[in-house]
Formats: structure tokens, sequence, C-alpha cells
């Protein structure tokens, strides 16, 4: 008999529903530049306009309309910091019908007009969530010095994922579920490859719509992947890569210096709207998850991924 969760929904319907609210999110942030009905995006993932309403507050802690509105505003935000486009092009590449009701909807998430927000400090491109999360604060001081960087040629690579999206402190959870499948359905784990993705600016403490995905890629290709795990594509090309040591805080500084120190002069844009860290597998295969807890609060090595482009950031 199938269990149930303390909501007293169904196990295998809740899953149901976290997988139908991960597609939606995905094509969401695929397709930022086009503006779908909640009716649209309900039978895109196979549930009831009703269910699906209830079901994407639940796990997003917005609304569709929100959620989709922030999105296209980070973008802008990132396109006015990376790029030379006029305003206006920013706006109806990003799906807003004109320009006016983009400065409206920008400057009431950022206080400040396209205009006014563009002249202010903080021109590095877009990276982890640096400037989605708070793109009109100032760098950070003392400047940081570039780390060392190795260039990378990643094939096309499809990826188990699960996605969390919630406070910072709980991004271990996934872990916990897709290691827990991925013990018992994947053969010669420890020589698969593990990552995690992120789409915000970690540092955000007391935000609760905090989005990550933990993703494994096996050795072998599997069979059908059950929900609530997804499939995500990381297409070929070319990756910056560099490695960090020590605590979080000491892997940030990290990445806030290959933003910093490095994109800048490196005549480089990041080609997604995430960056990667790729985890050694004996820390994610450790005893879960006391080891690991300890060792993400103590001492850990990454390799920190970014995909990169030649040009700059394109629609």
């Amino acid at each position: 008999m199938p269990s149930k969760n303390q909501l007293g929904i169904k196990d295998d319907t809740q899953n149901e529903l976290r997988a139908a609210i991960h597609h939606a999110l995905l094509h969401l942030e695929e397709n930022y530049d086009s503006t779908p009905s909640t009716d649209q995006l309900a039978k895109l993932v196979g549930l009831s306009t009703f269910h699906f309403h209830r079901a994407f507050k639940s796990v997003v802690g917005e609304t569709v309309a929100k959620y989709h509105q922030r999105i296209r505003i980070e973008r802008a935000a990132a396109f006015l910091k990376s790029s030379n486009w006029q305003i206006s092009d920013i706006a109806l590449s990003c799906g807003f019908e004109t320009p006016a009701s983009f400065a409206r909807a920008f400057k009431r998430l950022y206080g400040k007009s396209p205009g006014e927000f563009r002249e202010t400090e903080g021109t590095v491109p877009f990276l982890r969530g640096y400037l989605r999360a708070q793109p009109e604060r100032p760098l950070p001081s003392p400047e940081f010095s570039a780390p060392t960087v190795t260039m990378e040629e990643w094939p096309h690579l499809e990826l188990i994922t699960l996605r969390f999206v919630g406070p910072v402190n709980e991004v271990l959870k996934p872990w916990s579920e897709l290691l827990t499948w991925a013990r018992k359905h994947i053969s010669d784990l420890e020589h698969a490859r593990f990552f995690g993705l992120w789409f915000d600016d970690w540092s955000q403490l007391d935000e609760n719509r905090y989005r990550y995905e933990c993703a494994i890629l096996p050795s072998q290709p599997i069979g059908e992947i059950p929900k609530p795990f997804a499939s995500r594509t990381i297409p070929a090309g070319q990756v910056a890569t560099t490695h960090a040591h020590g605590t979080l805080n000491e892997i940030d500084r990290t990445w806030k210096a290959l933003a910093q120190g490095w994109f800048p002069f490196s005549g480089l844009q990041p080609r997604a709207d995430y960056a990667l860290d790729e985890y050694p597998a004996d820390l994610v295969l450790s005893p879960f998850p006391k080891k690991l807890i300890t060792a993400a609060l103590g001492h850990i090595s990454v390799k920190l991924c970014q995909p990169v482009q030649s040009t700059p950031l394109r629609v």
C-alpha cells in the first residue's frame, strides 16, 4: 500500500506533482521571453489548472505570474550589466510588450529605472546569481585577483537531476533523496560524476525561494528516470573551470574572484543562467548526511564550472 507524507498526500502523487512543477519551472526559465498562461502550463505538465496553481504556489512560494515576472526582470538586469544593448531591445527580448511596461516592472523590483541601474557599480557578467540576486549592490572590496582558470571542451551531457526550491540551508535534502534512489539503480556509482547547479546567490540566507539542482552523470546510460527525478541536458561547448578549497564562504569567494577577476578580461560570457559545482565522488558518497554536513561546514574541495561562449549573450 502506498505510503503517505505528512500532508496526507500519497507519496506517488506527491512525486508526480513535484515533477510537474519542476517541468514547469524549466519551461519558464528556458522561455522567459514568452508569456504562457497558467492554463497552458497546466496542460503542458498534465495537471488541471486548479491543482497546478495550488501545487506551484506550494513548491515555489510564488504564483506563476510573480515567478515569471521576476525571472524575466532578473534576466534583463543581467543584460543591462553584461551587454551594450539598447534598453528598449532588452525589454523586448525579455518578453515585455513595451519599454514603458518594462521600466515600471523593473523599478518595482529594484527601486531604480533600468538606466539608473545600468550606471551603478557592478559591471561583471551574470554569474551564479551574483547579479540576479542583488544586481544593484556595489562590488566587494578589496578587488579580487583572477584565479587559475582551465578551459575545457565538454561533450553533450545528460544529467539525472532533482530540483530544490526553498531555504538555502536545506539544499542537502535533495541529495539524500537522489542518492537513495541512485544506490539502487545506478551501477558503478563511484565512477559517476556529481554536480550542483546554482541559479541564485547562496549567501541570501533568508531567501526561501533558493533554486538548486543536485545532479548525477552516470558512467553508463540508464533506463527510464522515475519521478520526481528529471533529465537535464548540458549542451556541448567550452566550460571555464577552476578549483576551490575550504569552507563554503571560501568557495564562494573563489566564485566571485572568477566573476570579477577573470571574466571581465576574458572576452567570454556565461552561456547559461546557472553555474555548476562538481563534487568529488568520495564526498558525495560518504555516509549521508552526517559526514557530508561536517565536511561542508569544514573543508571541501570542488571544481567550479561555468559554461561560456565567445560572443555576448544573445536571445
